[in-house]
């Protein structure tokens, strides 16, 4: 049976890599590119710009995305897709109706204590987000339908549709690093139109298919994935505020690329490999249960470690040679913080799998306490290394916090669906590896 299962799998994997090799090599030849023609410091506002709407995604969006996946399989089983599709917007609008309120507020209210050069940023990140949001959202239906390849075509179109445009902004418009905030607007806005369309979207909407009980079911479930997010901004992407605060744009501009080319490659690798994974994982739990589904989560553990281990232990050696080679000569010093970044991203891909019986058994405040803890550790620690050690005192704090998150997760579930550890093929990978 699960040969069956990793089967089909691995079918839809192969579908997926398209969404995320295409996106990657396209984000590499950006960074190639913008490196040379963007300062430190222009880049770095653009990625606190860019941070900000991530926050903003966490908090307003990426818990609903997530809910369409592990209720779709339930609803599409009982004949409710329309009501789940009804819930989804709704919940949806009331969310992000509030979350551009407090950021319109925020921004007046903070306004005349932020960098000049910040403030063209932080105004069009706003609708950027607004825009990405709407995508996503419709790009989950896709994800949670099966719909593989419609998935990989439209991130397709997005990355490419992204860089074209920005690119054409800064050579013909001289717009600088706000090009790319544009540039995902323009793109997002025009693919929202053509999945709404595809999806017949409006017809899905209709009065009558409003559920008070499934908004509320699916508010319960989904709004601690919301403080989940919120946590893991603190993990993930605090450090840049932190960064700014103690030092300099310069620095999060070094630190923001280091970050993004490991976390790019090797996030490459895991995401999809989760892109296919996550939706079966639930139909799974849905049709087979609970020994199944354990068992089901332990072999793609395995093929995690096969794939991304020898990538993590390559970049880490070849981190200098790599960044010498390819970013511009302002950003060659984020070599040093290759192998914390590699750790790091390493971590945060296993942990997809060790946490993921909290989100089949709906235990999401458990999952955002667990977030949470590493969060704030994540937070005091900077506050103590950043002074003193600048960007690599940030690097070292967040490889703490992400041992300190996989080990609460492993802990904690254990009591209700412990992860089931593949020792033999990752000792077997560790050890051709190292050789």
């Amino acid at each position: 049976m699960i040969e069956s299962i990793l089967k089909e799998t691995g079918k839809d994997v192969l579908r997926y890599v398209p969404a995320k090799v295409v996106p990657a090599m396209v984000n590499f030849i950006g960074l190639l590119v913008f490196t040379h023609i963007f300062s430190p410091e222009d880049y770095g506002n653009y990625f606190l710009a860019l941070t900000t709407i991530m926050v903003m995604n966490m908090i307003g969006s990426s818990w609903i995305n997530n809910s369409t996946l592990r209720f779709y399989p339930e609803f599409k089983l009982n004949g409710n897709l329309n009501r789940l599709f009804t819930a989804i917007v709704f919940s949806f609008l009331i969310c992000n109706g509030l979350m551009t309120l407090l950021y319109l507020s925020g921004f007046f209210v903070f306004k005349t204590h932020l960098p000049e050069k910040l403030v063209p940023f932080l105004k069009l990140g706003i609708f950027s987000y607004l825009s990405w949001a709407t995508y996503f959202m419709l790009l989950y239906f896709l994800r949670a339908s099966l719909q593989a390849a419609a998935f990989s075509k439209y991130e397709i179109i997005s990355s490419s549709g992204k860089f074209i445009l920005a690119l054409a902004l800064v050579f013909f418009f001289k717009m600088g690093a706000i090009s790319l905030l544009w540039g995902m607007l323009l793109i997002n806005l025009i693919l929202v139109i053509f999945i709404a369309n595809r999806l017949s979207l409006l017809k899905k909407l209709k009065k009558e298919f409003f559920s008070a009980k499934i908004s509320s079911d699916f508010f319960k479930y989904g709004y601690p994935l919301a403080l989940s997010s919120l946590s893991a901004w603190l993990l993930i992407l605090s450090d840049r505020y932190i960064l700014q605060y103690f030092k300099t744009a310069k620095d999060v501009g070094i630190y923001s690329v280091s970050f993004s080319i490991v976390d790019g490659s090797l996030g490459l690798i895991y995401s999809i490999l989760m892109l296919a994974a996550y939706p079966i994982i639930i139909y799974t739990w849905e049709e087979k249960g609970k020994a199944i589904t354990q068992q089901l989560i332990a072999e793609l553990s395995r093929y995690f470690f096969i794939l991304c281990v020898p990538v993590f232990i390559g970049i880490s050696i070849l981190g200098k040679d790599i960044f010498t080679l390819f970013v511009g000569e302002n950003f060659a010093e984020s070599f040093r913080l290759v192998p914390l970044f590699a750790f790091c991203s390493i971590a945060q891909g296993l942990f997809q799998y060790v946490g993921k019986s909290f989100e089949l058994y709906k235990k999401t405040l458990i999952l955002a306490l667990t977030f949470f803890i590493a969060g704030l550790a994540n937070i005091l620690l900077n506050i103590f290394f950043i002074p003193s050690f600048g960007y690599m005192g940030a690097g070292i704090t967040k490889t703490i916090s992400y041992v300190i998150l996989l080990i609460l997760g492993i802990g904690i579930t254990y009591s209700f669906m412990p992860w089931l550890v593949p020792l033999r093929s990752l000792s077997k990978v560790v050890f051709s590896t190292v050789l």
